[in-house]
């Protein structure tokens, strides 16, 4: 049995600059590296500078993770 995901929020246990894409892997079930290197790309090959602003706007906008577990995809 998995265990069902919730709401997005910022993973600061795994966080490199603010969780954002932290939190959006364990939202997704994706690894933390594949995310962020999706992000790099995006913003690379054309997103910049909305790429970033977006970053930026989740940030703000998401809640941290108060509870201590954490979806990870696997039974």
């Amino acid at each position: 049995m998995t265990v069902p995901r919730t709401k997005f929020h910022l993973n600061k246990a795994e966080a490199k600059v603010s969780g954002v894409c932290a939190g959006l892997a364990d939202y997704t079930g994706w690894d933390a590296t594949w995310v962020r290197v999706g992000t790099v790309a995006a913003t690379v090959l054309g997103g910049f500078p909305w790429t970033l602003i977006a970053y930026g706007v989740t940030a703000w906008a998401a809640r941290p993770n108060t509870d201590v577990t954490r979806w990870s995809g696997h039974n």
